[in-house]
């Protein structure tokens, strides 16, 4: 089954985690209704880099100031926040990839029975 293609609508950046994000599931993980989310999740990686930066630039300026650090850093939060959120929602963090017992699941639910893999 042929990978889904990323949306012309994406940057060269954003590409990129698209096909990191997609090339790190299996080929039929993301269906075209699953496209919206993953292309906010290409763009809110990207928004998080841009903010990660403005973070280390910040903390090493002695003329930064409080707020501004805190404003940075309330961003930082909001992407992770916005970044996790969507992770659970594509299933694609880790944490969606476990059963209730904790263990790794290697197909998708209504796949083979664990004892015909």
């Amino acid at each position: 089954m042929p990978r889904i293609s990323p949306p012309v609508e994406l940057s060269g950046e954003e590409r990129e985690i698209f096909h990191m994000v997609t090339e790190g599931m299996p080929a039929d993980w993301f269906g075209s209704a699953a496209l919206p989310l993953l292309m906010q999740l290409c763009r809110h990686s990207i928004q998080a880099r841009r903010v990660a930066e403005l973070v280390e630039k910040a903390a090493g300026d002695r003329e930064t100031t409080l707020d501004y650090y805190e404003q940075l850093l309330r961003l930082q939060r909001s992407e992770s926040a916005a970044i996790a959120s969507l992770s659970a929602k594509l299933r694609i963090n880790p944490a969606s990839l476990r059963n209730d017992r904790g263990h790794l699941q290697h197909k998708r639910p209504g796949g083979p029975p664990p004892w015909e893999v």
